[in-house]
């Protein structure tokens, strides 16, 4: 069985960053308030000084993203009762959504940006109601990706 990340570091690698940058970039429009504000400057900044950036940083990180969603791909197949991959991981956003940012932890030291270093710390610990809105079209782009099963 082709696991996701065979799946997603394949020829497919640069279509599923695309996904994903869009994703990134629609969910931070989405964001309001005094955090919204400072993550859209922050995220700005960066961009205007390296455009390609997330980018890069999306793409280096697919491996690691699709071994952090194999297990929760490998329930939702087992499971065979959620009408798709994102309504089964938002039965129980806010568990996947620590689940996630758990894995990502352990990649801050690869954030070569000091500003983006900078906003993740600062915003790690009300980090799982800033990713709830993506989980599922995240897990979207994961099963239109994801080996047939």
């Amino acid at each position: 069985m082709t696991t996701l990340r065979e799946a997603f570091t394949s020829k497919q690698r640069p279509k599923i960053a695309a996904e994903l940058v869009t994703l990134i970039d629609d969910t931070i429009a989405g964001y309001k308030g005094f955090t919204g504000t400072a993550i859209k400057t922050t995220v700005g900044a960066v961009k205007k000084t390296d455009p390609n950036l997330i980018n890069r940083s999306v793409q280096a990180v697919i491996p690691e993203f699709a071994d952090a969603m194999q297990p929760l791909w490998d329930a939702y197949t087992a499971d065979n009762t959620a009408e798709s991959f994102s309504a089964y991981v938002l039965q129980d956003p806010d568990n996947v959504a620590d689940y996630l940012l758990s894995h990502a932890d352990k990649h801050t030291d690869r954030i070569n940006n000091k500003a983006l270093a900078k906003l993740y710390a600062s915003l790690r610990n009300r980090a799982v109601p800033l990713l709830k809105p993506a989980l599922g079209p995240m897990a979207a782009i994961v099963q239109r990706y994801a080996p047939q099963v």
